[in-house]
């Protein structure tokens, strides 16, 4: 998979999450607050009426990725990808965030005033999926993040 379209999914992240099962778990009383980690991403798109997904499993260095989400309403993303054949830090970033379980709404702002909004399709003690929309060469993309707890 080209390096381009690793990044579209993890920068996505958090943003959308996609499974065929539909079966997700919502425990309103489960907490955001914490280390999370992307497993799977995978973008969805209908047209004609027809679902064509692509799905990711994250690998090894993919997988050091992490969301903490802390309780004062602030967080931290950390991005790593190894498309130069390294494994790197590709990003380290502060931003402040809401969750509102009622809702099921995820809203990260940025510092630099950008929102990204999500849908928490799912949320356990250890699991976290969520939903959202990108663009990528002018179509727009559903895409569902899969995501679990670390053990602090």
């Amino acid at each position: 998979m080209s390096y381009f379209w690793r990044l579209f999914l993890w920068s996505v992240l958090f943003l959308t999450l996609f499974s065929c099962k539909r079966d997700y778990e919502y425990d309103e009383n489960a907490s955001i607050i914490g280390s999370w980690k992307p497993i799977k991403a995978t973008a969805y798109k209908t047209v004609a009426g027809f679902t064509v997904s692509q799905s990711e499993d994250m690998n090894a260095c993919q997988q050091q990725s992490k969301m903490t989400y802390h309780s004062d309403g602030t967080a931290i993303e950390m991005r790593f990808d190894d498309a130069t054949g390294n494994c790197e830090k590709t990003l380290e970033r502060n931003f402040t965030y809401t969750f509102n379980s009622s809702q099921k709404s995820l809203v990260h702002t940025f510092q630099d005033g950008s929102i990204k909004n999500a849908e928490v399709v799912s949320i356990t003690s250890q699991k976290l999926i969520v939903k959202g929309k990108k663009e990528i060469n002018g179509e727009m993309y559903d895409v569902e993040v899969t995501n679990i707890k670390l053990n602090q």
